[in-house]
């Protein structure tokens, strides 16, 4: 009688359980790594990507980085630290590629938070990121979000997820 309550539990299961399992998989949106410059990495995603697929790639990068497999997805951030190679990383996720360049970022990184223009230079950017991803083995600190939060300044679309 076990036997066969054991074989019932295990093959309900597999019916309940792999389904389940690859939606999660299938929610997780391609992406394309566009550029990368010190820990800072730009991913650019398909522009119909809905909110909770944009939860399940930052989901997928947290585990990613738990299981020490970041490297399915993008280049390592801190290469020359041996046996860690994503010890601080910042990924910020894009669905216009427009935005998702190195150069919008220079401009938002030399935009001066003083001046007004400066101000809506980085509103202007910090709206275009999707969702971001850091993590920062220094001091253990993990953030996950849609849109993207810079020490005050958001996204319109800013949700912290973790």
């Amino acid at each position: 009688m076990n036997k066969i309550i054991t074989t019932s539990a295990l093959i309900l299961l597999i019916i309940i359980v792999l389904p389940a399992l690859g939606r999660a998989a299938q929610n997780i949106p391609k992406i394309q790594v566009v550029w990368r410059s010190g820990i800072i990495v730009s991913v650019l995603v398909a522009s119909n990507t809905t909110s909770d697929q944009l939860k399940s790639l930052i989901n997928e990068f947290r585990k990613a980085r738990i299981t020490s497999s970041l490297t399915k997805y993008i280049p390592a951030t801190t290469p020359g630290i041996k046996g860690n190679p994503y010890s601080q990383v910042i990924i910020f996720v894009f669905s216009d590629p427009k935005w998702a360049t190195e150069n919008e970022y220079k401009k938002y990184e030399r935009a001066s938070m003083r001046s007004q223009a400066g101000k809506i230079i980085a509103k202007t950017y910090l709206n275009h990121i999707r969702a971001s991803y850091e993590w920062n083995m220094l001091d253990g600190k993990e953030y996950g979000s849609l849109g993207y939060d810079e020490g005050g300044t958001r996204s319109t679309s800013y949700k912290k997820l973790f």
